[in-house]
């Protein structure tokens, strides 16, 4: 007592093939840690055709082991 609390960010960077830049559906995400795993979704759009556009493959970089992961990958 108090309950903890913690901030984080999680960065995010698109990279573009063509002329359409992929944009994030949503720029901010509230995340809520319980006895349970979170889950959030974070999708992007692009308005290219495919190869160009979805769908897209997501993967983390960095030391995540058993703190973050992506399901699926695309």
């Amino acid at each position: 007592v108090p309950p903890l609390t913690g901030t984080g960010t999680l960065m995010i960077h698109l990279t573009d093939q063509n002329d359409n830049v992929p944009i994030l559906e949503v720029n901010i995400v509230s995340i809520c840690l319980y006895q349970e795993p979170t889950m959030v979704n974070i999708t992007a759009v692009d308005l290219d055709f495919p190869p160009y556009g979805s769908p897209f493959y997501y993967e983390l970089l960095g030391d995540v082991k058993d703190k973050w992961r992506v399901e699926p990958a695309q």
